[in-house]
């Protein structure tokens, strides 16, 4: 175990020091910042109960520092990004989606502290052979917490249009489209008609009197039914907004 832990640590001094099939080249070491780490206690049903996280290096990855690597970004078949990453690279790698690869304004002013030689980058335009744009970098938003999910969103101003995928669980999906019907009324107004109130859907006949372990069964179908609606309604507000495909995978928190 101690090997274990040396030579992870020697991979983070100098990642070309260990052998790894990751590509390391762009992994940034911060001087006196702790590595990113993430601790989660789940219940007996695997329900998240509590979680303990340090996410503070990656305000690090600034706009600046990701144009700076905007080479891997135009080979990439797609582009990862999540929810703790700074406002101002949600923002610039979105418009560097929507423009195809050449807009998000590489060492342009959107970018946070981070510490120096990080601006500049590999240009501004993202071009195939033939003098064309190169197609749009497909990104995939992970919101990873509810508070984060929302902020997420705040940040692109609702407008979810660079995003291809987002992966959220049912609390996150919930918290994306409040978020976005608070910054675009519109979309507000669409979700009031596409989704009945909750709780009309019941299992029997009204004129059967269930015992109390079939009218808990009728409660819960019902309390799932709602669920299911206010789930189905939120991913429609986010395509709305722009995403293209919504995951939304079941559990909460």
């Amino acid at each position: 175990m101690a090997q274990v832990i040396e030579r992870h640590a020697a991979s983070l001094r100098d990642p070309s020091a260990v052998e790894t099939p990751l590509p390391l080249h762009a992994v940034r070491r911060v001087a006196n910042a702790r590595t990113a780490t993430y601790a989660a206690f789940n219940t007996a049903s695997n329900d998240l109960e509590v979680a303990v996280a340090d996410m503070g290096v990656v305000a690090e990855t600034t706009p600046e520092y990701v144009a700076r690597h905007e080479k891997a970004l135009r080979s990439a078949p797609i582009c990862v990004a999540d929810a703790n990453l700074p406002p101002q690279t949600l923002q610039w790698l979105c418009r560097y989606a929507r423009s195809g690869g050449g807009g998000g304004g590489a060492g342009g002013g959107d970018g946070g502290g981070g510490g120096g030689g990080d601006g500049g980058g590999e240009g501004t335009g993202s071009h195939d052979k033939s003098g064309g744009m190169a197609s749009a970098l497909p990104i995939w938003l992970e919101p990873v917490s509810v508070p984060k999910a929302r902020a997420a969103c705040v940040a692109l101003g609702g407008r979810l249009d660079g995003v291809t995928v987002t992966s959220p669980n049912e609390d996150e999906v919930l918290a994306m489209a409040a978020a976005v019907r608070e910054l675009r009324p519109e979309l507000a107004h669409e979700q009031q008609s596409d989704v009945a109130s909750p709780g009309t859907t019941t299992t029997g006949t009204a004129e059967e009197e269930g015992s109390e372990r079939q009218s808990e069964a009728e409660a819960q179908d019902s309390w799932e039914a709602s669920t299911v609606r206010a789930v189905r309604a939120a991913a429609a507000t986010l395509v709305k907004a722009g995403v293209r495909h919504v995951l939304v995978t079941r559990g909460a928190a």
